[in-house]
């Protein structure tokens, strides 16, 4: 089947009239599977077992692998040449238009892993707060800290870490690899622009529960309590 569908590719890119290179375009057909395979795309489509049965040792696995792998290349080179058939260009140089458009089409809808959490609300969660840098307020808790301890915050080797977490800025919630880094850091425009953050009034969770609606408003009273007696007599 797979064989048929490149025939009639090849069949149609010897068109009179709307022909395009065939070498040429198989060339960019696996140069994009290969970006596909470099961002995640097709884990999917590539670990998915052959439709003959399950696979049982691990030579199975990689044959039924290399078979989706081949049979997708085969989907995108026929879309390519549907697209091209449909779009009916004026001469091959539309080539790169064309080819750009179908590329996009594939990654709108989802060649694999990219799009099997697309409605999962938790895995949008922590993919969006996954690398999210400390909050304002929060770094402001850190500096109270350290004026009241008088030592700078702390933390122990880490291996994850630039300079293993042991050159840290507090105001910007940063770590660097060494000394001189960090020093080099402290007279940046980013580090002062930060100083003048940290320094205004910090944020509480009251403003944010009045922000939302939720806040408790006390309101003065109009009259004095002994005005209001007065006039009950």
């Amino acid at each position: 089947m797979v064989i048929c569908r490149v025939s009639s590719a090849l069949k149609e890119s010897n068109h009179p009239t709307r022909w395009y290179p065939f070498a040429v375009t198989g060339i960019n057909v696996t140069a994009f599977l290969i970006e596909l395979i470099d961002e995640h795309l097709l884990d999917m489509k590539l670990y998915r077992l052959a439709d003959n049965g399950a696979a049982n040792d691990q030579d199975d696995d990689l044959n039924a692998g290399l078979i989706q792998l081949h049979d997708f290349y085969a989907t995108i080179f026929t879309r390519f040449n549907q697209l091209w058939v449909d779009t009916n260009p004026r001469d091959v140089m539309a080539f790169p238009s064309i080819f750009q458009s179908l590329k996009n089409d594939i990654r709108r809808s989802g060649a694999g892993r990219a799009r099997a959490h697309a409605k999962k609300k938790q895995y949008k969660r922590g993919h969006a707060t996954k690398n999210r840098a400390r909050d304002v307020d929060q770094i402001q808790d850190d500096l109270r800290v350290e004026k009241v301890t008088g030592k700078h915050l702390t933390f122990e080797m880490d291996e994850d870490l630039p300079g293993l977490g042991q050159f840290y800025c507090t105001p910007c919630g940063r770590h660097f690899i060494d000394t001189k880094t960090r020093d080099v850091h402290l007279k940046t425009k980013v580090h002062k622009r930060r100083l003048k953050d940290v320094a205004q009034k910090q944020y509480t969770q009251k403003e944010a529960m009045q922000g939302a609606g939720k806040g408790i408003e006390t309101y003065k009273r109009a009259h004095s309590k002994k005005s209001d007696d007065m006039d009950d007599i």
